[in-house]
C-alpha cells in the first residue's frame, strides 16, 4: 500500500514541477510580447532559433510567440486539472 502512495506522490511532484516550469515560460512569453509591442510593426528583429540568430519581421515573431503562449496556457490548464484531481483523490 505504501508503494502506491509513493508512486502517487511522485506523479504529483512531477506535475507540480511541470506547472512551475510552464508558469515561468508563460511569464517569459508575456514579457517578450510586451517588449515586442514597443517595436514598430514593419521593423525586422533578431530571433533566436537553435543557438542561431535570424532576422524576422516583428509581426511574424508576435504570431509565433502568441501561438506558443496559447499552447503553454492550455498545457498549464491541463496540468492544473490533473493536480486538482490528484488532490481530491488523496
Amino acid at each position: 500500500m505504501a508503494r502506491i502512495e509513493e508512486v502517487a506522490a511522485l506523479e504529483r511532484w512531477k506535475a507540480q514541477r511541470l506547472a512551475q516550469k510552464l508558469d515561468a515560460d508563460i511569464q517569459q512569453l508575456k514579457v517578450a510580447l510586451s517588449e515586442l509591442d514597443t517595436v514598430q510593426p514593419k521593423k525586422t528583429t533578431y530571433t533566436k532559433k537553435a543557438n542561431v540568430f535570424f532576422l524576422e519581421k516583428r509581426d511574424v515573431i508576435v504570431q509565433t510567440k502568441k501561438r506558443e503562449l496559447r499552447d503553454n496556457e492550455k498545457k498549464r490548464h491541463d496540468v492544473g486539472l490533473e493536480l486538482r484531481e490528484s488532490s481530491t483523490t488523496t
